[in-house]
């Protein structure tokens, strides 16, 4: 069991304990609250309130296969990101969307063929990665 800070680390196991239903019923309302009744669902949300369990990040991604973390690949030259004004509004707006998901942004800069080719190189050989996302760009309100 993981010690934070000399104390240990509330686990699915106490929060079930704690509500009275099985890990699989925890697990179901971390995951969405799907096939969870009313009263087990509020006796898991009031668990995990006095317990103080917080999911650990490292341990659902192995799990899942997925980084939950964004990537931004800057290919133009390094001086452009300290230069350009644009990129640091860029990379702030996309850091601040980011953060109200809980999400870290990756900032990768690959501004030479060769460092490219590395990223690329890299990208072929990582096993865990989430799949790309296109979002949509942002609607304008023009009234």
């Amino acid at each position: 069991m993981e010690q934070t800070g000399g104390r240990r680390r509330p686990t699915i196991k106490d929060v079930a304990a704690v509500a009275g239903v099985s890990r699989g019923t925890v697990s179901r309302v971390l995951n969405g609250g799907h096939w969870v009744s009313p009263e087990a669902l509020t006796a898991v949300q009031a668990a995990i309130r006095s317990t103080g369990y917080a999911a650990n990040r490292h341990a659902r991604s192995l799990v899942t296969g997925r980084a939950n973390s964004v990537a931004f690949l800057l290919t133009e030259p390094h001086q452009l990101l300290f230069e350009d004004p644009n990129f640091s509004v860029l990379l702030r707006g996309a850091a601040d969307a980011l953060a109200k998901r809980d999400m870290p942004l990756l900032l990768m800069v690959a501004g030479t063929a060769e460092e490219r080719r590395r990223v690329t190189d890299q990208r072929r050989t990582t096993r865990r990665r989430d799949p790309p996302h296109h979002p949509r760009p942002p609607r304008l309100d023009l009234t």
